[in-house]
């Protein structure tokens, strides 16, 4: 057996860590959803407020919004997001099922900019006339589709390139070379 068939396993493991550390680099990082507002507000009354947020890139907003019921439900709980100039999403929330919450959940794609979240809700009469909800809004990132697909097909190729190269792949019908 000579020297180099020894070093062909070698050079085929190197060379795919090597692809393996270049792909790793060059593929874009991941990103959490991060989290722009987070906050539980107390209601007397009916109350409107608006609250603004930053996405710092494109991506997808996510609004949560949740009717407590403490020390009862609100009687309404709506809300309505957007630019200044464009409402992009808006609900009601439904009222809470027994001592579990009333949610809603939704999202909209954004451009880097301020947006604002309009919220408006009422308490329901009683001796204390309060209520409670919460809101959180996230954002995640638009993941680039196309890089990760140049990386999966450049990968694909060198792998089979190698393969027939180093004889791990052979076209359909060939014999190997006696040695």
């Amino acid at each position: 057996m000579s020297m180099t068939q020894h070093l062909r396993p070698r050079a085929v493991a190197g060379l795919v860590a090597v692809s393996a550390l270049l792909g790793l680099t060059a593929a874009p990082a991941a990103q959490a959803d991060q989290i722009l507002v987070a906050q539980t507000s107390m209601i007397s009354g009916t109350v409107s407020t608006v609250d603004s947020f930053t996405a710092p890139a494109a991506g997808t907003v996510t609004i949560q919004l949740a009717n407590i019921p403490w020390p009862t439900a609100l009687s309404s709980l709506s809300f309505f997001a957007g630019t200044a100039t464009q409402v992009l999403a808006s609900g009601t929330v439904p009222p809470p099922n027994g001592a579990l919450s009333g949610t809603l959940l939704d999202s909209f794609q954004v451009s880097p900019g301020t947006y604002f979240a309009h919220i408006t809700g009422s308490a329901a009469s009683g001796p204390l006339d309060l209520g409670l909800y919460s809101m959180q809004v996230s954002f995640a990132p638009a993941v680039p589709l196309p890089a990760a697909a140049w990386l999966l097909a450049g990968g694909l190729l060198l792998i089979a390139g190698l393969g027939r190269r180093l004889g791990f792949l052979k076209p359909a019908g060939s014999t190997p070379a006696a040695a």
